[in-house]
Order: C-alpha cells, then structure tokens, then sequence
C-alpha cells in the first residue's frame, strides 16, 4: 500500500521542466532532481521516531524503509514499512487512529524544505537550460 498526497505552489518548477522537455533534455531532467527528493528523505527520516527511551515502541523499521526511486517520471519518495500484522502502521502516525494522536512526519519534512528543495531544482534545470541552449 502507498500513499500519496499532492502539493501545489510549485508552479515555477514546473515551467521549467516544460522548458526542458521543449529543449530535448527531459532524460537529464530527472537525474538533475535527486538532489531535492534526497532532502526531503533525509529530512523525514529525521522526524520519524528512533529507537530509545522516550520512544520504546520505535524499531527503526519506519524511518529506515524510507525510500527514494526513480521511475518514468521521476523520483517517488514513499515508506513500505508495515507493524508485526502487516498493518502500513505509517499511515497510522501521519493520521491518527480512533486512540492514538497524528504524529505526522512527512508533511512536516515537506514543510521543512520544500523550499530549499525547489531552490536547487531550479538551480539544477537553470544550468541544464543554459547547457541546451549553448
């Protein structure tokens, strides 16, 4: 199971990917947004409970089953982890239950850098604009 949610603002991303499929360099496109999914993994790894005292329950299974792949569109950032019943317990913590409080992660590392985020993609497909150009 995954889940997925859409994010909106990120218009000035989006016109230059356009660009970039315009100028024949859509394959180099991709490789160039590792950098921003990169962070945004590492940032929610850093969010999810580790293992400890104030968090006895914690495995690490959740924080270490986050994952960065690439696929035809580009990178998917997505958790697998699943509790001892095959439950995808992380959607549990994001949302809550009937008897436990929300205690998202992922939304919070979108927040914490979505701008540093679109900061080096635009970075990233400026200098692929210019390459293709000249």
């Amino acid at each position: 199971m995954r889940l997925s949610t859409e994010w909106t603002g990120l218009e000035p991303m989006q016109r230059r990917m356009q660009q970039l499929v315009d100028l024949g360099v859509s394959e180099r496109l991709v490789e160039a947004l590792r950098p921003s999914a990169e962070l945004f993994a590492k940032r929610w790894r850093e969010l999810v409970p580790a293992p400890g005292p104030d968090h006895p329950y914690a495995t690490g299974n959740y924080r270490d089953s986050i994952q960065v792949e690439q696929d035809e569109n580009g990178f998917i950032i997505f958790t697998d982890a699943v509790n001892e019943i095959g439950y995808p317990y992380p959607v549990a913590l994001e949302y809550g239950t009937s008897t436990m409080a929300a205690q998202p992660s992922a939304q919070p590392a979108f927040d914490d850098t979505v701008d540093e985020a679109v900061d080096l993609a635009l970075v990233a497909m400026d200098e692929l604009i210019i390459e293709a150009m000249f």
